[in-house]
């Protein structure tokens, strides 16, 4: 799926949700540094959702995507504590 999406992407914050069979985020990372420059990791998804808002450009998409407790994560952060465009 990385392979499909990181092309169209300039930038990208990995994250891994709080389960004990979560990928590790630093697997994702091999593999996308080798399609995006700008990789960082940032495990908790409520912050990688954050920091990922507030350094948008007018222009930019932000994308949410992974397992569906990933997801959980991102709406549970967003309903605690909506966030603005930076």
């Amino acid at each position: 799926m990385l392979r499909l999406l990181l092309p169209m992407a300039t930038r990208l914050i990995i994250t891994q949700a709080k389960i004990n069979r979560a990928l590790p985020a630093e697997k994702i990372e091999a593999v996308a540094r080798t399609l995006v420059a700008d990789v960082r990791i940032i495990p908790d998804v409520g912050n990688a959702l954050r920091c990922a808002i507030e350094t948008a450009t007018p222009d930019s998409l932000t994308l949410v995507a992974g397992s569906l407790y990933v997801v959980g994560e991102a709406k549970a952060a967003l309903e605690e504590s909506p966030v603005q465009p930076g």
